[in-house]
């Protein structure tokens, strides 16, 4: 089977590629942490962790090609793949650690709905990988910060402040121009 990296037909259309620059400059402007040059008389207008963000999104998004790469073959295999080597790897540094981890009884559900939510958002991005460009699927993906804000907002009634609203509009718009593409 061709591997989708080589598919020229998977190409984004020209709509599609404003829409991944609209994506993007929204995610940045959802980034910035607010207030920050206002309250120090520093400069910073981006978050002091961007540099992890950066390479979290190198970490997703070489885990996103590769799961789209595995899902031509199966995607219900490489969905279970990707599970069984991240609990891998917690369970090597869990041991190398020395770690137990803890959790109150009232929390289980929570760890496990989370659980079940962040494998069914790979079995579906294995799906969409099949069916469509695996560089619009990530960039879509990738959105995942928006609905960190608005549930901080929602939840925590954290203030969002225009430039991130103007963001999440942003990005909101690019992922509809990536659609419609």
């Amino acid at each position: 089977m061709k591997s989708r990296l080589q598919d020229a037909a998977d190409a984004p259309a020209p709509l599609q590629w404003v829409g991944i620059a609209f994506a993007l400059v929204g995610i940045v402007l959802v980034s910035r942490e607010p207030g920050s040059a206002r309250a120090t008389g520093a400069r910073r207008p981006v978050a002091a962790g961007v540099g992890l963000a950066l390479v979290a999104a190198l970490g997703f998004g070489l885990f996103i090609v590769g799961l789209g790469e595995a899902a031509q073959e199966s995607a219900p295999w490489a969905t279970a793949t990707a599970r069984l080597g991240a609990v891998s790897a917690l369970v090597l540094v869990l041991v190398a650690t020395r770690t137990v981890p803890r959790a109150s009884s009232r929390l289980l559900p929570l760890i496990v709905a989370v659980g079940v939510f962040d494998a069914a958002a790979n079995a579906l991005i294995a799906l969409a990988a099949t069916r469509g460009s695996i560089g619009i699927v990530a960039v879509l993906s990738s959105l995942y910060p928006i609905t960190t804000i608005l549930l901080a907002r929602a939840i925590l009634h954290e203030r969002l402040g225009t430039t991130r609203t103007v963001g999440g509009l942003i990005a909101l718009g690019g992922a509809a121009l990536i659609a419609a593409g």
